[in-house]
């Protein structure tokens, strides 16, 4: 998060931004990220590889391993193939800024627990149950691509077109993945997730 009142955010009603966003989440780290902490109490700074930002960023500490024990889990990027069927049976999901992770975070529930019964999209949000554009690249790659589209495009070797699956189609700010078969899938802010026609998508 990009503040320190992670509490706050987690109060009902939500505050969002005039385009429905939660402007507050940057990132969900893929787990077992190792990160450097500053800090002590609830609320604690971290800065990491995965995200670096000029700006602070903050978590709670019930997100990070305790134990004191230093283990950096090595990421293994799939196959191809299994990066493809992965993207081809996600579920219908919302766009949430910062997303990465179409389950959500399921400890945000018991650790901020609501004070009243939530409708469907709220349930969703609380839960950070939802992707972005690079986090769905992100994820599927297992953290083994830069998390943003920034940083994403300067790693990448133009081409004339997309030609295999998971080429990728840059606008700014925004990324498209190539399936195949003249198909892409994309996370945008006004449907979510969504598959279709490439030749539909440029028009």
């Amino acid at each position: 998060f990009n503040t320190q009142e992670i509490r706050a955010i987690f109060t009902l009603p939500f505050k969002l931004d005039n385009r429905f966003l939660l402007n507050e989440l940057e990132t969900i780290l893929f787990p077992c990220v190792t990160v450097e902490v500053f800090g002590e109490g609830e609320v604690v700074e971290v800065r990491c590889k995965d995200y670096p930002s000029k700006i602070p960023l903050f978590t709670h500490r019930d997100f990070l391993d305790s134990s004191g024990k230093f283990h950096e889990k090595i990421r293994k990027r799939p196959s191809i193939d299994a990066m493809v069927k992965k993207l081809k049976n996600l579920p219908k999901l919302p766009y949430i800024w910062g997303g990465t992770f179409p389950e959500g975070v399921s400890e945000l529930f018991e650790l901020f627990k609501p004070e009243r019964e939530l409708n469907g999209w709220e349930w969703q949000l609380f839960h950070l149950r939802g992707i972005d554009c690079s986090g769905l690249l992100y994820n599927v790659t297992h953290g083994t691509v830069p998390r943003n589209t920034g940083p994403l495009f300067e790693i990448c070797t133009p081409i004339e077109a997309p030609s295999r699956p998971l080429d990728l189609i840059f606008s700014p700010g925004h990324v498209l993945i190539y399936l195949g078969d003249n198909e892409v899938i994309e996370s945008v802010k006004t449907h979510g997730l969504r598959r279709m026609d490439l030749d539909n998508r440029l028009e």
